[in-house]
């Protein structure tokens, strides 16, 4: 997939641009007020009208000066509430992550009594002669090792670790899951920005899958291709969405946070000069792709 790739002067340059759009409408606003003040007076070079509109330009660069600032104390505030509930996100992950973990320990000592139970029978049955029963329980303990099996989706923790929440979700939702994901630890890309893209990319995905009452799927692959990180997804859905924009129509839901999910995403693309490409299907598939601009990666 081609894009144009922006270096990270005029990726700073664009986003500034773009914050100082609201700002700049002042201004021009003024101006054109002051201008018609001074028609409408019938006297632009008078020297009262001269001084009137100096004095009006600078009560009018205090204002927007003022302006400006509570615009970008909103901003950063606005920011800093984002980042609370991104933190309280993770803290909930986290906890839920222990919470799963907790089954899974307590999965293994089940597993780990039956094993001994097996040893136990299995000796019982070769000293007594009796192979077709020590085979039996042979076949059993091979398949309880099974289970010992580590969690293992990726080498960085951090996502392997959200990873392993999200698929006790689907489990637990009936949720088929397949995945390919090859993705190591030291990556110059900020885990917190991973876990904002895996999580929703993911989020997203189960809540569509919930109300799919046939073979409900989610694919998750993840991998580096020629100097970006490409994170992809599809997942079935109940009906083909419309896409508005290179994104989804604005959710009519009134929870706090709802339908923020692909902004977040759109907002860490932006910020690794990448892009974020939906996609829907005939055959009742929806798919996600997000490209980071990754120049130190390697291939895994």
């Amino acid at each position: 997939m081609n894009f144009t790739k922006r270096t990270p002067k005029e990726t700073k340059i664009f986003t500034s641009i773009k914050k100082t759009r609201l700002f700049l409408l002042f201004p021009a606003t003024q101006a054109f007020l002051l201008a018609a003040i001074l028609i409408r007076a019938g006297s632009g070079h008078t020297n009262s009208s001269i001084v009137f509109a100096c004095i009006m330009t600078v009560f009018c660069i205090l204002s927007d000066f003022g302006i400006y600032r509570a615009i970008k104390e909103s901003s950063k505030k606005g920011s800093l509430e984002q980042e609370k509930q991104f933190y309280q996100k993770q803290l909930d992950m986290q906890t839920a992550h222990y919470e799963a973990f907790s089954k899974y320990n307590a999965s293994l000592a089940q597993t780990r009594s039956l094993l001994e139970q097996q040893a136990q029978g299995l000796e019982t049955a070769l000293n007594m002669g009796n192979y077709t029963r020590a085979s039996e329980l042979l076949a059993d303990t091979c398949n309880h090792l099974k289970d010992l099996d580590p969690v293992t989706y990726c080498r960085h923790k951090i996502i392997n670790a959200l990873i392993f929440v999200k698929s006790r979700d689907m489990q637990e939702a009936g949720i088929s899951f397949s995945h390919s994901i090859e993705l190591n630890e030291n990556l110059p890309i900020q885990e917190m920005d991973l876990c904002r893209v895996f999580s929703n990319i993911l989020d997203n995905a189960i809540e569509a899958c919930l109300v799919v009452k046939k073979s409900p799927a989610i694919t998750l692959q993840c991998r580096i291709i020629k100097g970006y990180l490409v994170i992809h997804s599809t997942n079935t859905v109940l009906e083909k969405p419309k896409l508005w924009r290179n994104t989804l129509p604005p959710s009519s839901k009134s929870e706090p946070g709802h339908g923020q999910g692909l902004k977040i995403i759109q907002s860490v693309a932006a910020k690794y000069n990448g892009e974020m490409v939906l996609s829907s299907a005939p055959d009742g598939r929806f798919s996600i792709t997000v490209m980071l601009v990754c120049s130190a990666c390697t291939a895994q």
